[in-house]
């Protein structure tokens, strides 16, 4: 499978929970613990693959760090 292949079922998950995420938000209704956690691991899987295929592997493994670190990119 092809990297956009790969990415291409994670940003469909992603976007389909990142749209039930907005809509609970926009309600103000909570939003589940699990839910945020899921969307967050999306997230970053997302931005390694593509930071691994744009970039090679000395920059993701910094992003990732940065990513652990919660310094790479703010909540949604």
């Amino acid at each position: 499978m092809s990297v956009c292949a790969d990415v291409g079922s994670y940003r469909t998950a992603h976007d389909l929970l990142f749209s039930m995420y907005q809509e609970l938000k926009k309600n103000n209704i909570k939003i589940p613990a699990d839910m945020a956690n899921s969307l967050t691991i999306l997230h970053s899987y997302i931005l390694v693959k593509v930071i691994y295929h744009w970039h090679g592997c000395m920059k993701t493994s910094v992003g990732l760090g940065l990513i652990m670190h919660g310094g790479g990119y703010k909540k949604c």
